[in-house]
């Protein structure tokens, strides 16, 4: 007598691991989005440092990549106040600054809809700014911040960290 599964035993195990699939497939999202925006902080940081000691040293902010003592990151290439990084998995960041005394600060764009940013006030104000109405933006923000709280703005949720 020959055994075999039957169908409905079939249909069980597909069911499941659909079910696996649709509970994990937006943690592994959520994961890898928050991991390519970690590997911006220290980016951040480095230039919100360099601004700061070009501050101390001239009395302004630096209007471009150029005056500042760093080197863009491997794979990032600086024009003008905006660097654009391509890391090797294809992801890639705009970082931007502003020189502005009123709002002085270091950008990281998450994507190029503008969904999700990390910003660096040069006041010491640090946040992270996701788009209303996007749910991975949101949750990449809390898991960045550690808070499910934040203020909201005109377009955007605003996270401080």
């Amino acid at each position: 007598m020959k055994q075999a599964f039957t169908l409905i035993e079939l249909l069980v195990v597909v069911l499941i691991i659909g079910i696996l699939s649709a509970i994990a497939l937006p943690q592994y999202q959520l994961a890898v989005a928050k991991s390519r925006m970690m590997t911006m902080l220290p980016v951040l940081k480095n230039i919100y440092e360099a601004q700061q000691v070009y501050f101390q040293a001239n009395g302004v902010y630096a209007a471009s990549f150029d005056v500042l003592d760093i080197e863009p990151p491997a794979g990032g290439t600086a024009n003008d106040t905006m660097s654009k990084i391509t890391y090797p998995n294809g992801t890639a960041f705009d970082i931007w600054f502003s020189a502005d005394k009123k709002d002085s600060s270091v950008r990281a764009l998450g994507n190029e809809n503008d969904d999700y940013l990390l910003e660096f006030y040069y006041d010491g104000g640090k946040f992270c700014y996701a788009r209303k109405g996007n749910t991975l933006a949101n949750k990449i923000c809390t898991a960045i911040t550690g808070t499910s709280s934040f203020e909201t703005g005109s377009t955007h949720n605003e996270y401080i960290l």
